[in-house]
């Protein structure tokens, strides 16, 4: 399994910080994206806010983001 290796503080211009993402959150590979790099799960613990940037944009990271566990 793929997971996040340390917490990421996700910022999106021109909206700034949008959540901080645990370090050990399951990712799921991007196949829709011709760069690739994987898109973050939903995490224990997301405001209402952090769920709706998830469900509506993504938490998009890369490759050297994440581990394998």
């Amino acid at each position: 399994m793929k997971v996040t290796k340390y917490k990421i503080d996700y910022n999106s211009m021109p909206y700034g910080a949008l959540a901080k993402i645990p370090k050990g959150t399951p990712v799921t590979r991007a196949h829709n994206l011709p760069d690739g790099g994987y898109w973050v799960n939903n995490w224990k613990g997301m405001t209402k806010a952090q769920r709706s940037w998830a469900d509506n944009y993504g938490y998009h990271v890369t490759e050297a983001e994440i581990e394998e566990v």
